[in-house]
């Protein structure tokens, strides 16, 4: 079984700072999240690039365009894999 691909889910930062503010209680450092997400798509590209694979960003994410994420990675490894 081969990866087809990665989906890569962001957010804006403020969101992930006020989500982790109203889920830990604690404060969090906007900068901190900006410099992690940063590196969690630099990785994301990295890694997709070494394996050959596509990688297929989605800011703020919807159900349908999750969906339609899928579906492409999908349809691009049927094609492949014929």
């Amino acid at each position: 079984m081969k990866l087809g691909g990665v989906v890569l889910l962001e957010e804006d930062p403020v969101v992930i700072v006020n989500r982790l503010r109203a889920r830990d209680n604690q404060d969090a450092n906007l900068a901190d999240v900006v410099e992690t997400a940063d590196a969690v798509r630099d990785h994301a590209r990295d890694v997709t690039t070494q394996l050959g694979v596509a990688l297929i960003t989605i800011t703020s994410p919807t159900l349908e365009v999750l969906t339609r994420a899928i579906a492409t990675l999908l349809a691009m490894r049927v094609g492949v894999e014929s």
